[in-house]
């Protein structure tokens, strides 16, 4: 037919004309035809959108009561643009629409045309996450008009995607509903599908028995209706027996099903990545390299965009571990860049944070195990993008979000805006950046169960997306911004210690343009972390931790002699990045030693411990503060040490005597500084971080709760934080639901630094008062003029150095003479034992 205008005022014409006519159906199916031709001419997305202004001036032209087959492939063509400009919450709202309209007419042909086309891969840049509600709506229009094996491709569709967001609960919860559906309608041969991916999902979620129990469920169906189970499922299992380390049993499976007419190309590619691994494990040199080569060769041939992510991943991170076995660091280090790369493509279209958390879940533990085997030196330039990937968190992707409000700001309406600040509120009441894990066990979007704001949210960003010309909404927690960040502190010229404790027991420093891998005393380490997590729970074992932490200093000073010596070095401080395991207390092997301690002490040497890699604001100068303390308390300097800290900076302020919660955020919502002098107890013994508060679970005052504090932070002013109170900055990795393999760190710091304009000062275990009102003075003496992070490391060094008359003068002159101190010989030792200035750390963000 005649080209046909897609100008707004020139179509409206077209269509009117066409709806004038005798035979006004087949006039609007030959605008309709023009319109689908052009979509399916591939253009442009600008293209697509001049289409999609078109369609919906049908969809609210066409009457859908007198032209009720016009009207359906109106909006049908519509829900195609919608699909390809990835505008997931319009088609889910106008594919429902549709389904009602077609039954309406008894003509179903546009639903089975537009269900066809998502089915195919249709669907544009969505939000992965509404994925699970699209689906919602195709599997109750297949139960209706549908086969079972339909059906049953949905609902494994989704628990596909649920297991590539680490949420196997979901995804098991989903395929027992299939079952359950397909045994009420008698159909056990769908069965042997759904079974096949329950046993994958097993396998993936490491639940073994349950895998062993899932492929006995699936072979029984097969022996009934005497048919071999699928494929697929016979290579899970040959994997999973390959992770079993049966490796010989595994590539019999494997070679055979190469050798099967079933196994396609795509197929052939992964099983030969799992083949080399398995010749790997056998140390086959000849076969790991030729499986290998073959698995590249079929991915080269068919292009990437043929394989799912998690499959390009799975072959990235195989080759990185053969070229360990081969001894190929040049081949071990292109792989591990790879895998970064394809791991940001992977999580561009994920935004809820425990799904992104989830995805990078299921691979950090492999990843960090390889990149520490890179060569023990080299260059910064080979490593500090593989560092980046490794410690973005769930807490950098919220950082990202608030940052990129900011960003945006002034391209959107005032309207836009407050909604924005609104749907924000309400993802932090909800729980950012850390969901409660019983919210998170039950998080299943294909039912709605749950009120989920993340909804509500995503679909805003769609439309903004739409409407404006703005950055993605984790810019600024993706690996190249992170990494830029990394290479301003080495450039400022800091030292950067990653602590990879929890992989292999390496520590990896950058310093200039270099780095240096180097082996943590392993069992040191595991000793002082089991009696630091007894010591947090307890408390009955400070005899055996006290020596754990001194054998720990003994034996870190024996094996990190390279990366001590550039600590000593010409740098401006450290920048340590903890594991998720907590339990490298950096002042224990920076503060004894002689040439680092002078570097402090002549405010040349900074300390910091970076929780969240988002670039923190300069603290500037403080002019108030709120203390906290408890109303009846055994401590002696609590009061006393916060007024003294006044007395000296000249702040004022005043302190609180045991404030309800909402006095507590009520007070301290526009607050500079904040002391909090109390008794403590770690986040870690509660059974999730969003029970947790500062004062226990049985004590009467309970001011500091981190649910509170995490969902008020970021509105919050505060600028420096001084938990002066045992375990205040004790660190959690896990919550009610699970532990997490990523680098989390929930603690009652990492919630304070959420306002992105703070540091925090915290102590990892219990805090002997004597010497935290020494440090207290130090620091109240030294912040006007150094800067509070600057400040703090002096403070660490100049109480280490004070004579005995210092520190009776200065006890003194905090409690004007009213506390009665030991003798000289008690706060001689006092001052230089690694339990005492081990704990504290200052908390920041990068």
């Amino acid at each position: 037919m005649e080209e046909i205008s897609l100008k707004p005022e020139e179509f409206i014409e077209t269509l009117t004309m066409a709806i004038k006519d005798e035979d006004a159906d087949y006039r609007l199916e030959e605008i309709d035809d023009y319109l689908i031709s052009l979509i399916e001419e591939v253009p442009s997305l600008d293209k697509i959108s001049e289409i999609e202004a078109c369609a919906i001036i049908a969809v609210e032209v066409i009457n859908p009561v007198t032209l009720g087959f016009s009207y359906g492939w109106a909006l049908h063509t519509l829900i195609a643009c919608e699909c390809i400009l990835g505008k997931v919450e319009r088609v889910i709202i106008n594919l429902k629409k549709l389904i009602s309209h077609c039954e309406a007419v008894g003509y179903m042909q546009p639903c089975v045309s537009a269900i066809s086309n998502i089915k195919k891969g249709a669907l544009g840049d969505i939000a992965a996450d509404k994925y699970p509600a699209l689906m919602r709506v195709i599997i109750e229009y297949n139960k209706k008009y549908c086969s079972e094996k339909e059906v049953a491709k949905c609902y494994m569709a989704v628990a596909y995607f649920f297991s590539d967001q680490e949420a196997h609960d979901a995804a098991i919860d989903t395929l027992n509903d299939a079952l359950e559906y397909l045994e009420e309608c008698s159909n056990k041969q769908c069965m042997i599908e759904v079974l096949a991916v329950k046993h994958s999902t097993y396998i993936l979620s490491e639940h073994h028995e349950d895998a062993l129990g899932a492929w006995d469920d699936l072979s029984r169906v097969c022996n009934e209706l005497d048919v071999e189970p699928p494929l697929h499922s016979i290579l899970n299992h040959a994997t999973f027996l390959m992770r079993l380390e049966k490796h010989d049993e595994a590539i019999d499976i494997y070679i055979e099903a190469i050798m099967s007419t079933e196994c396609t190309l795509i197929v052939k590619a992964m099983t030969f990545g799992n083949l080399s691994a398995c010749y790997r494990e056998k140390g086959d040199i000849e076969n790991t390299t030729k499986n290998m080569d073959n698995a590249r060769e079929i991915i080269e041939k068919l292009g990437d965009d043929e394989f799912d992510s998690d499959s390009l991943l799975e072959i990235e991170l195989i080759n990185a571990k053969n070229n360990v076995f081969l001894g190929d660091s040049d081949g071990l280090r292109k792989c591990l860049h790879s895998f970064v790369v394809k791991m940001e493509l992977t999580l561009s279209h994920t935004f809820k944070l425990h799904y992104r958390r989830g995805v990078r879940s299921r691979y950090i533990a492999r990843f960090e195990n390889l990149v520490t085997c890179l060569p023990r030196n080299g260059f910064v330039k080979d490593i500090i993008q593989l560092l980046s990937f490794s410690r973005i968190n769930q807490a950098a992707d919220w950082l990202s979000i608030l940052k990129w409000k900011e960003e945006i700001s002034t391209k959107i309406t005032i309207s836009e805006k407050e909604q924005l600040s609104i749907l924000i509120d309400n993802l932090s009441a909800y729980g950012a950046p850390h969901l409660y894990g019983f919210r998170e066990k039950y998080d299943n979007p294909l039912y709605e169960i749950n009120y989920d704001p993340w909804d509500k949210f995503i679909t805003l960003i769609e439309i903004l997306n739409e409407n404006y010309d703005i950055p993605s909404l984790y810019l600024y927690s993706s690996e190249g911004f992170v990494t830029n960040i990394l290479n301003e502190r080495l450039n400022q010229r800091n030292v950067l210690m990653f602590d990879f404790s929890a992989s292999d027991s390496k520590i990896i420093t950058l310093y200039d343009d270099k780095y240096i891998i180097e082996d943590l005393p392993e069992i040191e380490v595991r000793n002082f972390f089991f009696e630091l997590n007894r010591f947090r729970f307890g408390g009955e074992n400070k005899k055996e931790f006290n020596q754990s932490l001194n054998n720990y200093q003994s034996a870190m000073n024996k094996c990190l002699v390279n990366t001590i010596s550039i600590l000593e070095g010409n740098n401006k401080g450290i920048i340590f990045f903890p594991s998720k395991m907590d339990s490298l207390p950096i002042n224990l092997l920076l503060v004894s030693n002689e040439k680092i301690r002078d570097k402090m002490m002549k405010g040349k040497f900074s300390i910091s411990s970076c929780l969240c890699l988002h670039p923190g604001s300069d603290i500037n100068k403080i002019e108030s503060c709120l203390g906290v303390v408890e109303s009846v308390t055994n401590l002696k300097y609590d009061r006393a040490e916060i007024l003294n800290f006044m007395k000296v900076t000249g702040i004022t302020g005043e302190i609180l005597l045991s404030p309800t919660q909402n006095e507590f955020f009520d007070k301290s919502l526009d607050i500079d500084a904040i002391i909090i002098s109390q008794h403590g107890m770690s986040v870690g013994v509660f059974t999730d971080p969003v029970f947790a508060n500062l004062s226990g679970p049985h004590a009467t005052m309970k001011t500091l709760s981190y649910e509170l504090l995490q969902s008020t932070s970021y509105k919050m002013k505060h600028k420096l934080v001084l938990l002066n109170a045992c375990y205040s900055g004790a660190l959690t990795n896990r919550n009610y639901y699970k532990l997490f393999r990523t680098h989390e760190l929930l603690g009652y710091p990492q919630a304070f630094l959420l306002n992105r304009q703070s540091m925090v000062i915290a102590a990892s275990w219990t805090i002997v008062d004597r010497y935290n009102a020494l440090l207290m003075y130090n620091f109240s003496h030294l912040i006007s003029e150094h800067g509070a992070s600057m400040a703090y490391s002096m403070s660490l060094a100049r109480t280490y150095e004070m004579a005995t008359d210092e520190m009776v003068s200065a006890l003194n002159e905090i409690t004007d003479h009213k506390q009665l101190l030991p003798n000289n010989q008690v706060l001689d030792v006092l001052k230089i034992q690694p339990f005492c200035f081990s704990t504290y750390h200052n908390y920041t963000l990068l």
